[in-house]
């Protein structure tokens, strides 16, 4: 019975090993293979972990279910332990480089992220395949390194982008968004009193290069999208203090900003007119930068406020929610993938 339960426990680590140690060599290939599929798949889904934890449970049983028949070989035993030790080494190498785990803190990213989910992200693609406008993705703060972000690209480097009357524009064209619901609200938790609120919102859904999804607006949009008489003070480029933001601004921040953090410059996009929302001005993404902004337009601390991100800053992209415990406790609904 001892080496029985030794080889389950081998094959939650590494499956097809107590098959491997049973003398059964085709059902132990045929689950290697399926558990280093289960593994690379955790890259390009949510549902990737969940499918590697029920691949590694269903051999463990299969394995026991086995040695009530079987009597494994001590030489086997052994060689295959120490294959197992190697293999489950060389796979959490792996998990290590291309998945980090994260949990959401801040209403910033509502309504893709809320307060309390917990997220995983690729870091492997980043490698090798661009970062594009609408991915969301993990950074380093440019004012403070040492604090890991989450926020959507809208631009990339060469782009200008401007905010006017909550509207995105890149490169002098509105980003595609249509109203969902002008009457939306969410929650929001004080961290200091731990208390929730309600916060009254508009809800639009944007694209970007095929990139679709839904974003908080302020609750005053869809009258201003009708009637364009005023501005919103979340616009960006400020037009009553033209400045590039970034974090090497003097007294902007408490701490060190990053050297790596490329400085963008403000450029006028049209002349003065009477429409209050029309464009007038937009910040030029520099070379080796990124613009990222929160979903939650209202309530985020984003490119707006300190300019620029650097791609090498990048840390991976967002592929899904795979535990969520907010206001409520744990919510079922919201594990899966984010758009």
């Amino acid at each position: 019975m001892g080496r029985a339960v030794a080889a389950a426990l081998g094959s939650l680590v590494v499956p097809g090993f107590g098959h491997g140690v049973a003398g059964r060599k085709w059902p132990a290939i045929i689950w290697a293979v399926v558990g280093l599929v289960s593994i690379i798949s955790i890259v390009f889904s949510i549902w990737g972990i969940y499918v590697s934890l029920l691949v590694r449970v269903a051999c463990a049983v299969d394995t026991v279910r086995i040695f009530k028949r079987e009597t494994a070989r001590l030489e086997w035993l052994t060689v295959l332990s120490g294959i197992a030790l190697v293999a489950g080494a060389i796979e959490s190498s792996y998990l290590g480089r291309v998945v980090q785990l994260f949990k959401i803190p801040s209403p910033s990213m509502y309504p893709a992220l809320e307060i309390g989910d917990h997220i995983y992200v690729d870091s492997l693609t980043i490698d090798f395949l661009p970062i594009r406008r609408g991915e969301l993705i993990t950074f380093r703060y440019p004012c403070q390194p040492d604090r890991t972000y989450v926020k959507r690209i809208v631009a990339v480097a060469g782009d200008t982008v401007e905010v006017r009357c909550s509207v995105l524009y890149v490169n002098g064209k509105a980003a595609p968004s249509e109203l969902v619901d002008a009457n939306a609200s969410y929650r929001d938790h004080d961290e200091l009193a731990d208390t929730w609120s309600t916060r009254a919102v508009s809800l639009y859904r944007e694209t970007l290069d095929g990139h679709s999804y839904e974003i908080f607006s302020n609750s005053l949009r869809p009258r201003r999208d009708r009637l364009r008489e005023t501005r919103d003070v979340h616009d960006f480029p400020d037009l009553d203090s033209p400045f590039a933001p970034s974090c090497h601004a003097p007294g902007a921040y408490e701490h060190g900003p990053s050297a790596e953090q490329p400085i963008g410059k403000i450029v006028e996009t049209k002349p003065v007119g009477p429409d209050k929302c029309d464009q007038r001005m937009g910040f030029v993404v520099p070379q080796g930068g990124l613009f990222g902004l929160g979903d939650n337009r209202d309530n985020a601390n984003d490119s707006r406020y300190w300019g620029a991100l650097s791609t090498k800053a990048v840390t991976g992209r967002v592929v899904g929610v795979f535990y969520s415990s907010g206001e409520h406790g744990f919510d079922w609904r919201r594990i899966g993938a984010v758009h």
